[in-house]
């Protein structure tokens, strides 16, 4: 495999450039993208063509995920923009231009079912991974919804969370803590307090203190689907409930597009 202009040296000459104007959470994303790219680059980086980037997305969505090859995407950008000012390259930007759709038409991962989730919580023990997974599995609430959530959207006195960014121009609303949810957050709220940076509210968090962010999100559901051999998205979650309360508990579909939000019971 030839990854010519991408190397070790070169990869820490990139990270000093990005300090100049990027956060730590940025630059380590921007890496982990390189490092994705490389395992698909099979051609020198001066030989690209839109050809050969529209490949890699492809391969990358076929592999991963959708949300892989636009963290891949904006890394090759940033390299790009890295070699033609240091090294004056004149790599054409133009060739990244290309929209990150469905070339592939991936399988659905099948909704995952509350003895999977317990199945999955107990392979690790990660307080905030743990919470991130019994949170969507139990309130059926989206990815960008969880990541909102700031600690005064959370009252433990009544068990309900304030969902105050759904998607769209949806209503908020308030979604119910479950008994197992609330303990696991009261453990992590404490643990959380020890690491977070001062004036960061968000609920949940990196270890660096830091607010977590839809691409690191989308990494740790990854990591964490490959480390335990059990194919899963956090989304997986959503659709697990949905399906358990309606093949379960005999929910009727309105209700449960008033739990997870939707505004047309023909999307649930």
């Amino acid at each position: 495999m030839n990854n010519e202009y991408i190397d070790n040296d070169l990869l820490k000459q990139f990270e000093s450039y990005c300090k100049l104007t990027l956060t730590d959470i940025t630059i380590q994303n921007y890496l982990y993208g390189l490092s994705i790219f490389q395992k698909y680059l099979n051609i020198p980086i001066l030989e690209l063509k839109k050809n050969n980037i529209i490949e890699i997305y492809t391969n990358i969505i076929k592999d991963n995920s959708k949300n892989l090859a636009y963290i891949v995407k904006s890394s090759i950008k940033k390299y790009f923009d890295f070699l033609n000012d240091v090294y004056n390259l004149e790599l054409n930007n133009n060739i990244l231009n290309v929209k990150i759709q469905g070339w592939v038409l991936k399988e659905k991962l099948p909704a995952t079912s509350s003895d999977k989730t317990l199945e999955i919580i107990n392979s690790f023990s990660n307080k905030r991974n743990i919470l991130t997974i019994l949170i969507l599995a139990t309130t059926g609430i989206r990815r960008k919804e969880i990541l909102s959530i700031q600690l005064s959207d959370i009252d433990l006195i009544n068990n309900t969370i304030f969902i105050r960014n759904p998607k769209g121009e949806k209503k908020a609303r308030s979604v119910l803590i479950a008994d197992i949810v609330k303990q696991k957050l009261q453990s992590y709220l404490i643990a959380r307090e020890k690491i977070a940076e001062y004036g960061n509210e968000n609920l949940l968090i990196t270890s660096q203190g830091k607010k977590l962010t839809i691409n690191s999100f989308a990494r740790i559901s990854q990591d964490l689907s490959k480390r335990i051999n059990i194919k899963f998205t956090f989304h997986s979650f959503r659709r697990g409930l949905a399906t358990e309360l309606y093949n379960k508990q005999n929910i009727r579909v309105s209700d449960i597009a008033n739990i997870l939000g939707h505004a047309n019971i023909n999307c649930t």
